[in-house]
């Protein structure tokens, strides 16, 4: 018999965002790279991941059917549809779309415009590095989690040593929350890809002045973008300064760091123009990443 579901969530890992739809009283199915059995979605359906991101194709085949078994009323996104705008039209054209317009997706996945408007709005970003001979680091247009960026090393390469900070904000389109300043840790694992998402802890070592200074740079962004529901900004800080790395206009994998806050039915609420007053002051809390040096299989129990 069909079954009938709230949400369908589309994240290359979608528990966290599974989690917090579960702890609002929602109903979901999910589409995500590992399809873990603990995942609170009561379906779960696995597609191949590459550097971050999804492979469209297969993508689009779990999308349809998931329409057909499990009816949801709306679908939401998260890491690995930052660069697949334009699949994004294509689902938002047979399922309401809980986020911000693919549009916003791939103005953020355009390298080249981010710069143009970084400097527009007046947010520094890193300065330009000569590399040496060849390319020092590479990074793809749309990837997420830091796996699709590597590193090599070369004679006269170099860049922009200093602590990874972010900024997790509602936002309905012109106005904007802040849930918190975190900071974040890359994994070490692959000398070759020394910027996989290792973890966070929602903490930063920012000052007030400079924490509103990143809320002042957000609100731009959110005017400039149209920024619905939670979004993302990534920053390197580095003596007293903040540079702008890139836009997430998606839920994140810091969501992990506020559980039992209700964000999922925040941002369901965000995207229709409604904000919370305020947020309740959270407790410290940090997750880690923990990379397998090789393929695994881990018993059921």
């Amino acid at each position: 018999m069909q079954k009938s579901c709230d949400y369908l969530i589309i994240a290359s890992g979608s528990r966290f965002l599974a989690e917090s739809a579960s702890e609002s009283g929602y109903d979901c199915v999910a589409i995500d790279g590992f399809a873990d059995t603990d995942n609170p979605a009561y379906a779960v359906t696995s597609v191949p991941l590459a550097d971050g991101g999804f492979d469209a194709e297969t993508l689009s085949a779990a999308f349809h059917e998931c329409l057909v078994r499990y009816s949801p009323a709306a679908f939401a996104a998260g890491s690995g549809l930052d660069g697949h705008a334009a699949l994004l039209r294509t689902f938002r054209k047979k399922l309401q779309f809980i986020g911000n317009d693919p549009e916003v997706f791939a103005q953020c996945s355009d390298r080249e415009n981010m710069k143009n408007l970084f400097d527009s709005l007046k947010i520094p970003r890193p300065p330009a590095v000569r590399i040496g001979r060849g390319p020092g680091l590479a990074k793809l247009s749309g990837g997420s989690g830091g796996g699709h960026v590597r590193w090599r090393h070369d004679r006269g390469s170099a860049y922009l040593a200093g602590t990874a900070v972010s900024h997790l904000f509602l936002a309905d389109g012109r106005r904007m929350l802040t849930i918190g300043c975190h900071t974040q840790w890359q994994s070490h694992h692959d000398p070759e890809r020394p910027f996989c998402y290792g973890g966070a802890v929602n903490r930063s070592m920012l000052q007030p002045a400079e924490k509103k200074r990143m809320e002042t740079y957000a609100r731009r962004l959110v005017e400039a973008l149209s920024l619905k529901g939670l979004n993302c900004i990534d920053y390197v800080y580095l003596t007293g300064r903040l540079y702008c790395l890139e836009v997430n206009p998606r839920p994140g994998a810091s969501m992990q760091l506020y559980p039992g806050s209700g964000l999922f039915s925040a941002h369901v609420r965000a995207c229709d123009g409604i904000l919370p007053a305020r947020l309740a002051a959270m407790p410290p809390c940090a997750h880690a990443v923990v990379y397998a040096p090789n393929s695994l299989r881990l018993p059921s129990r």
